[in-house]
């Protein structure tokens, strides 16, 4: 039985809720049951939620400072640099929405240092893909140390960002 659930620590209380409603046709009624996946509503509530906060994010905002960031690095032609530019966009992006969700805690009272060490292996991971992307386009060995301190600060400085509007978000009971 332990095939049909995706964790094995999961029971059927816990991936299903059984909805009963009442519909009378004609002279009798009938009874329509309805299966609601727990988990289908918390990834469809997931995704509403990044949506409504991803329409509160400048695109333009993010491309001014991943320009600013790495204007030191960017002795490429026109096409890596518009592809380096491209995957900044997409990492912080990344990293505006995992503080969005990682603001759910800061809000429940815990410190805002507790916040970013549970988020810790997220942001390293995003930190590793964007400075990995650099290496691959071009030869930055000489400031190994350097790029990737400016891949932190990056990828940190937009996180927060979606922490404080989660964090608003949360307060304004808007989520």
């Amino acid at each position: 039985m332990s095939f049909l659930f995706p964790h094995p620590f999961l029971s059927l209380n816990n991936m299903a809720c059984l909805l009963k409603t009442n519909e009378k046709e004609g002279k009798g009624g009938s009874e329509l049951n309805v299966i609601t996946d727990f988990l289908k509503r918390k990834e469809e509530k997931k995704l509403r939620l990044e949506r409504s906060m991803l329409v509160e994010l400048s695109l333009v905002a993010i491309a001014k400072d991943a320009r600013k960031s790495f204007f030191s690095y960017r002795e490429r032609s026109l096409f890596v640099q518009r592809e380096l530019e491209e995957m900044c966009i997409d990492v912080a992006i990344d990293a505006y929405l995992a503080g969005v969700a990682y603001s759910r805690f800061y809000v429940l009272g815990e410190t805002e240092e507790d916040v970013r060490k549970r988020a810790d292996t997220e942001l390293k991971q995003f930190t590793e893909t964007l400075f990995d992307y650099w290496l691959f386009w071009g030869d930055y060995d000489a400031v190994l140390e350097e790029l990737n301190h400016t891949c932190e600060l990056f990828i940190e400085r937009w996180w927060r960002v979606g922490l404080e509007k989660g964090t608003k978000r949360h307060r304004l009971r808007l989520h």
